[in-house]
């Protein structure tokens, strides 16, 4: 097993550093998740230390949530090019009770998507807090086709990272119904708008391995993970 250094011991938490995301399995966390430790941040020593090629990280073990947090010091990257004609359309939420119920809504798609079974106890009470008190007041875009959100984006502006400001991409969702034409258009649209409001800040994202096409996209506005953090499915 690949070593470990201690970087931070909490109440509740370890965070720890290691040689590359390969060190971090199942029987890693194994080793740490016991007594009052609840949850662990592995570190890597470089966003580099993952593929460059949006390879995806897969969950350590069905016992354990797996979320890769990702991030981007040097501005996001625009994604394909202006179609002829726009296939879909960036609308402003009419209000914040509309923003916790689209997120709410492609929450409950996305956990379906994927079986429902990749959030610990913990994530689920943290989103529900998310939507209720943060989702609107976020800055958000929904992406609509025929009077339908197919997607959309959220931002919270006024985030901190190890005391540092940056912009927390809170939201990314878009559709799977969109035809490949329509998803290049929404990429291109999206991309665009967080460009614009993300710009001169750093931006991060937490992003849960069972979420491979988020990984990807992820990967393609030029964020890269340079952590995991994992947490036991189930409360005892």
């Amino acid at each position: 097993m690949p070593k470990a250094k201690l970087v931070k011991k909490g109440k509740d938490f370890v965070v720890l550093q290691v040689p590359s995301y390969t060190a971090v399995t199942g029987e890693m966390a194994e080793k740490y998740l016991h007594g009052n430790i609840k949850s662990i941040l592995f570190r890597f020593p470089s966003p580099k230390a993952l593929p460059e090629n949006g390879v995806t990280f897969q969950r350590v073990d069905p016992k354990y949530a797996t979320k890769l947090l990702f991030r981007c010091d040097s501005g996001l990257k625009q994604l394909g090019k202006r179609p002829a004609k726009p296939l879909v359309r960036l609308v402003i939420p009419a209000s914040g009770e509309e923003l916790g119920r689209e997120s709410r809504r492609t929450l409950t798609r996305f956990s379906l998507d994927t079986g429902g079974s990749y959030m610990s106890d913990r994530a689920r009470r943290g989103y529900e807090k998310y939507i209720r008190d943060i989702a609107p007041k976020t800055n958000s875009i929904f992406i609509m086709k025929d009077g339908k959100i197919l997607g959309m984006f959220s931002i919270v502006d006024d985030w901190k990272d190890g005391g540092k400001k940056c912009r927390l991409l809170a939201w990314s969702y878009i559709d799977a119904s969109l035809s490949k034409a329509e998803r290049a258009d929404a990429h291109y649209q999206a991309s665009r708008w967080l460009i614009k409001n993300t710009a001169g800040l750093q931006v991060i994202a937490g992003i849960y391995a069972a979420n491979a096409r988020s990984q990807k996209f992820h990967f393609k506005l030029g964020m890269r993970p340079v952590a995991v953090a994992i947490k036991p499915m189930r409360e005892k």
